[in-house]
């Protein structure tokens, strides 16, 4: 933990901090001077905190919070904050050195979309590379499927079946088993809007969403997609 935090002077001639109100303006910098700063960028910070240590009110804070998420300036999803641009602002020092600074603070992170976003945004490959469901839901299908085929085919078909299975249908790929290229969200975002990347300032949208119901819909993807295209056209 730092006890100094280094402020670039050019914040002040930032277009888009010269323009936020005074309470704005203290919680963007509270948000890359506090103590538990980190040098990616990305840290977990209880809302208690940040209503505490700043004096703002917590529903002054969540609207902050949220225009911050809007100008793609910050995001703060369950407890965990990233400062997108956070190394424009804060001079951090040595480069070689901050790589690795950077590598062990994600590393603290839990797996969260936040975490996701942030690997994907600087083309990092995420540690797992690989993300999977429950036992009870695609392994278990997959694995009926693979006992069926093989009782009238050979092995060798099997494997054959499989490969190309796997390969031409996304939809019925088994997670576990698939690397990320793109990152998990941004596949389901385009299973929804059939777009490849975050449109606008939607952002602050489509992450809450698909973190949320996720979970709500038992870790199905086909579940959360089917759910998720009526309200699409109603976000927009």
């Amino acid at each position: 933990m730092a006890e100094f935090r280094n402020i670039h002077t050019r914040i002040w001639k930032d277009t888009w901090f010269s323009e936020l109100a005074s309470d704005e303006k203290l919680l963007f910098i509270y948000l890359f001077s506090n103590e538990r700063a980190s040098v990616c960028g990305m840290y977990e910070l209880p809302l208690k905190y940040i209503v505490f240590e700043t004096g703002l009110p917590q529903e002054r804070v969540t609207q902050i919070l949220d225009k911050f998420t809007t100008a793609n300036k910050a995001h703060y999803q369950n407890g965990i904050v990233w400062v997108v641009n956070l190394r424009r602002y804060n001079d951090s020092g040595d480069n070689a050195k901050i790589r690795v600074r950077i590598e062990k603070d994600l590393e603290i992170i839990p797996d969260c979309v936040l975490k996701r976003m942030y690997y994907h945004a600087f083309k990092m490959p995420y540690p797992d590379q690989k993300i999977g469901y429950p036992k009870n839901e695609r392994d278990t299908e997959t694995e009926t499927d693979t006992e069926t085929e093989t009782e009238t085919e050979t092995e060798s078909d099997t494997e054959t079946e499989t490969e190309k299975k796997t390969e031409t249908d996304p939809d019925t790929q088994k997670p576990a088993a698939v690397a990320v290229s793109g990152d998990w969200y941004i596949r389901v975002f385009s299973r929804v809007t059939g777009m490849m990347a975050f449109p606008g300032n939607e952002t602050e949208k489509i992450i809450p969403a698909l973190d949320g119901l996720y979970a709500q819909h038992n870790r199905n993807e086909n579940a959360l997609v089917e759910y998720l295209k009526p309200y699409w056209a109603r976000w927009l």
